[in-house]
């Protein structure tokens, strides 16, 4: 494959992962806003259209993903015990597998690191739907942790400047370059 054929490649595969995010940024974005996603469609668009996914699934925890595999391992397809509303879990594992397999830039979209993309990538379809049925639980936010993150977030998405917008991007965007370091 030529470099300019593997660069086209790989900028394909960015941009269905984005579309793939943007979809889950917007179910993200109407379980936040709740009630008042109907009333702000312009707050969803701009949650939505963020270039990261704003949902996680302890992509960060390598130990967490070498248990998991451990685990299907061992596992019987009778064992299993669903958890409600694994949508969201199935999607965001869905998206993982592929960035697992993409470069640095889908990985870093989505916040995971290269041993937890090896380790999801080991892993069939019917696995990631075991694992999205049994740990649907740990599927959180993204950036929960960060004080103030979410209301400042829906706050600047609901906010008709542009400006506002257009800062809360950017510390997102320094959020986004912490977690690689």
């Amino acid at each position: 494959m030529t470099g300019e054929a593997f660069r086209t490649a790989e900028m394909e595969e960015t941009a269905r992962v984005m579309s793939h995010i943007q979809d889950l940024n917007q179910a993200v974005a109407e379980e936040a806003l709740g009630a008042c996603c109907e009333a702000m469609p312009h707050a969803v668009r701009r949650l939505q259209q963020l270039p990261f996914a704003l949902a996680a699934f302890r992509f960060d925890d390598a130990e967490f993903w070498r248990a998991r595999i451990s685990e299907q391992e061992m596992m019987s397809a009778h064992s299993r015990q669903p958890q409600p509303d694994t949508c969201l879990a199935r999607h965001l594992l869905s998206i993982a597998w592929h960035c697992g397999r993409a470069s640095v830039g889908p990985r870093l979209l989505l916040g995971i690191g290269r041993e937890v993309g090896e380790l999801i990538t080991t892993l069939r379809f019917s696995q990631l739907d075991d694992i999205a049925l049994r740990h649907a639980a740990d599927v959180h936010r993204r950036w929960s942790e960060v004080p103030r993150f979410w209301p400042q977030m829906l706050e600047a998405a609901c906010d008709e400047e542009e400006t506002r917008w257009s800062r809360f991007q950017l510390h997102a965007l320094r959020l986004l370059g912490r977690e690689r370091q």
